[in-house]
Order: structure tokens, then C-alpha cells, then sequence
């Protein structure tokens, strides 16, 4: 692998901070030389999705950067950010994503998340996005329009207090990207399946044992450059809690306010097209 890297990654890799990894290509191997990927299906998925197609235009110099990325987007008229992609890659390796599991990104953004975890879903897999400023969440549904892969995931117009877990399905994975305070992962435990698990950058003093909600509480601390420190926290819910069963109806995300332009509650589960073959059906699987 060390035989074809370029000579921008060989300097990234050596330290040197006038040659940051510049494809993303460069930026999968340059994740994995660090140790922050280690599963193989999250190489594949940072080489395939292309980081500088979710950052403003003006941006896409700096897209590879190991480093979070705030920039104003004047064609979508927001504002566009991305964690690092060190955070991503770590976030993604605590969720251990399972092909066809059903998933809930909050706080989704650019939709750069979403799009790397669709490579260990599959494109059939229940995958919604809750995003709060329409702009970006309209910029965020074009770019996942584009590619074959995440043209299933759902864009909601919303935040995470508008959700209504009663009108809700229960997901197997959740992430919340949106700066979320500790206290909110409660909130969110509502929308996970019993075993369910979440991770997320939450804010403020966690838990300090698993209590009566969780399993298993991990605090992930990376200290990570030109940023400070982030805690990545996933907690799995226990399995033995007494929970409502979904009803058939609620396939989708309901709302105490309007998402996508639908009624709330009206969200459903889209009809699977039998024609399409999920992608990452390969010897990549073991490694999920």
C-alpha cells in the first residue's frame, strides 16, 4: 500500500502540514495508517465517497483536511459544516453497522455521514435524516440524490425536539452529529430498538454508570488537530426494558411539525425496487 501513496500523503504522513491528504483516496489510507480505521468496509466507504462533493466549492482545497470544516455555501444560502473526518471514521467504527440495519441520523447536515454509512447499510436499509435548517437539508437531499447509492435515504426538515417517538419506528442505530447535550441522549434512547445502539459528540457531564437505560456506556476521547477535543459516547439500550412494539404504520420518523412537506406521521417506509442490487455485497462483509 506505502508503494502508491502520494507524495502529498507521504508528507501528511510524516507530519508535515503543507501536504495534507488531497483525493479521497489519499485521505482513506491516511485514516488507516493513524489506526482510526480499522474495518475494511470503512476504508471502502471513505474511498468511494468524495468528501469535497459535500464542502462550498470554495472549500474543496482544504476538503481532506483532517480537520471540522464551517463554511458558507451561497448557492444552497447556508451555512455548511462537517465534523472532521477522523470523527466521522471513529463514529462510524463505535456504530458497527450492520448490512440492513435501520438507522437515524440527527443533526445530519451535509449528508457526508449519511453517505458513508449507506456503504455498510446497503441502499435498501431504512435510513432517515433529520436535519433543522431547510437550506441544508435541502442542499444535503440533492447531493444524496446524485448518487445511486443514497437515493432511499430521507431528508426530514426538523430537530431533534420536533420528533414524536410515538409516532415514530424504533431504529437500530442512531447518530447525532448535532452538538447534543448528555441529557438529550435520554430523549433519543426513545427512538432505539431494545440493543439499539447511539453515538454521538454529546456535550456536557454523561452519565456516570449505565443506570436503568443502557448497557454499556464507552467515552471514546481523540485529540485531534487544529480543534479541540471531542467525546465520542455510544450507549447501547438494554435489552430487558419494557418497550411499546412498533406498529405497522409507523415505518418512517413522525413529527410534531412538518418534515418534507407531508402531513406529521405520514412518513412511511418506501417499497424496496427489486431491480436495484445494494452495493458492498462483497468480501468486505465479514468485516462489518
Amino acid at each position: 500500500m506505502a508503494d502508491d501513496a502520494t507524495e502529498e500523503d507521504t508528507a501528511s504522513e510524516s507530519g508535515d502540514e503543507s501536504g495534507p491528504p488531497s483525493s479521497a483516496e489519499a485521505l482513506a489510507r491516511w485514516l488507516e495508517r493513524r489506526g482510526i480505521i480499522r474495518s475494511r468496509w470503512i476504508k471502502k466507504a471513505f474511498r468511494e465517497v468524495d468528501r469535497g462533493d459535500f464542502v462550498p466549492a470554495r472549500c474543496r482545497e482544504c476538503a481532506y483536511d483532517d480537520s471540522p470544516l464551517r463554511a458558507r455555501d451561497d448557492g444552497a444560502g447556508c451555512i455548511v459544516h462537517l465534523s472532521a473526518p477522523s470523527i466521522y471514521a471513529a463514529a462510524l467504527e463505535a456504530l458497527n453497522l450492520k448490512a440492513g440495519e435501520s438507522f437515524l441520523n440527527v443533526g445530519s447536515g451535509s449528508g457526508y455521514l449519511s453517505a458513508l454509512a449507506v456503504r455498510g447499510l446497503t441502499a435498501k436499509a431504512v435510513h432517515h435524516c433529520v436535519e433543522r435548517c431547510p437550506e441544508l437539508a435541502q442542499r444535503s437531499r440533492d447531493s444524496l440524490a446524485s448518487d445511486a447509492a443514497t437515493r432511499n435515504v430521507t431528508v426530514h426538515t426538523a430537530s431533534l425536539f420536533d420528533l414524536d417517538a410515538a409516532k415514530s419506528m424504533k431504529f437500530d442505530k442512531i447518530y447525532c452529529g448535532a452538538g447534543a447535550r448528555a441529557e438529550d441522549a435520554l430523549l433519543l434512547a426513545n427512538f432505539l430498538k431494545p440493543g439499539g445502539a447511539m453515538v454521538g459528540p454529546f456535550e456536557g457531564r454523561w452519565i456516570d454508570d449505565s443506570g436503568p437505560h443502557f448497557d454499556d456506556l464507552n467515552a471514546d476521547w481523540r485529540r485531534l488537530r487544529r480543534h479541540r477535543p471531542q467525546c465520542l459516547i455510544r450507549a447501547i439500550l438494554r435489552e430487558d426494558l419494557p418497550r411499546e412494539e412498533d406498529d405497522d404504520e409507523n415505518q418512517g420518523v413522525g413529527s410534531s411539525a412538518a418534515a418534507n412537506n407531508t402531513e406529521p406521521g405520514a412518513l412511511e417506509e418506501e417499497e424496496e425496487e427489486e431491480e436495484d442490487e445494494p452495493p458492498g455485497e462483497d468480501d468486505d462483509d465479514d468485516d462489518r
